[in-house]
């Protein structure tokens, strides 16, 4: 009986090592999500992290933020002038982190990026669901007034070329021009998309691709080339900055120069919280599109608007 009791000690002693031994190890399967250079999307590299606790494990995640990647085409999902001031736990597996004031120097398609791959690095850990972002000590404030919540990684859809979003719904309005191309229509249209993308490259993408069949027999035409692309597209203080290929200056017949340019300022400032727009051509100013000064920010034209047929 004594022989069989020391031989049950060894065996639980022998387990218990064992369980320490694998709860100490390093935890694989994990990912550094980064940014690619043209900003278009959130790609990522393997991570093993060394911690095996959560706290460990968000402090490790803070540090490996600013990992260089291996991939010399990504970059680092937070820049550096951005500090990341600290964290706390909240309830229900929820995590807040603290930016300072710089957060708010990243803008449009970049800081949507930035925040979807700082939220699917930290949703990894092992008991963390929800981030949210603070600003200054504040919930973090979008486009002035929008306050952003906490962010589940179920609001998160992987996409192609693992791009993240969360579907959103929106009502929008895309001018395009009339038939004799000396002025602009209104079609109304409602579209569904990615919140990782801001709602303004939407629709410049959209006024790109030109009318829908039924836009068309309303008498609907296009007012940009179609091999035009959308570099980039940002908004700050109220411009909205749109960079295009020199393919836009290749103008479409039968359609005049004012009617393209406030195609594109007329739909982006029927957006909330622009004012102007800023056209630029692969990302240089130009003074002239044709005849119309393009090398400042423009407002709404009204008077260019006209009634369906």
């Amino acid at each position: 009986m004594k022989k069989y009791c020391v031989w049950l000690i060894l065996c639980l002693c022998l387990f218990l090592i064992g369980c320490q031994k694998k709860a100490n190890e390093p935890v694989t399967g994990m990912k550094l999500f980064y940014i690619n250079k043209d900003e278009t999307e959130i790609v990522s590299e393997p991570y093993t992290l060394k911690s095996t606790d959560k706290k460990g494990q968000v402090e490790e995640f803070i540090e490996a933020l600013s990992i260089e990647p291996k991939n010399p085409d990504y970059k680092l999902a937070k820049p550096s002038e951005i500090t990341l001031l600290g964290y706390a736990f909240g309830e229900a597996g929820q995590l807040q982190l603290g930016f300072d004031i710089n957060y708010y120097n990243v803008t449009g398609i970049s800081e949507v990026l930035m925040r979807a791959a700082i939220v699917k690095t930290f949703t990894q850990i092992e008991g963390i669901t929800y981030v949210e972002f603070l600003v200054n000590g504040r919930p973090l404030i979008l486009d002035g007034e929008n306050w952003v919540s906490m962010m589940s990684a179920d609001q998160f859809i992987d996409n192609v070329g693992d791009l993240t979003s969360y579907s959103q719904v929106d009502q929008v309005s895309i001018f395009f021009a009339n038939e004799t191309g000396d002025g602009l229509l209104e079609s109304v249209r409602r579209i569904e998309y990615d919140g990782s993308i801001p709602i303004e490259q939407i629709i410049v993408e959209q006024l790109i691709e030109g009318p829908l069949e039924a836009e068309v027999e309303a008498g609907m035409q296009p007012t940009i080339p179609k091999d035009t692309v959308l570099h980039k597209i940002s908004k700050k203080d109220g411009i909205c900055t749109v960079d295009l290929s020199s393919e836009f200056l290749n103008k479409l017949p039968n359609v005049t120069e004012a009617t393209t340019i406030y195609s594109i300022v007329n739909t982006l400032i029927s957006e909330e919280n622009i004012d102007k727009v800023q056209i630029l051509i692969d990302g240089e100013v130009t003074n002239l599109y044709r005849k119309i000064a393009i090398d400042h920010p423009l407002e709404r034209n009204l008077d260019i608007i006209k009634s369906e047929k």
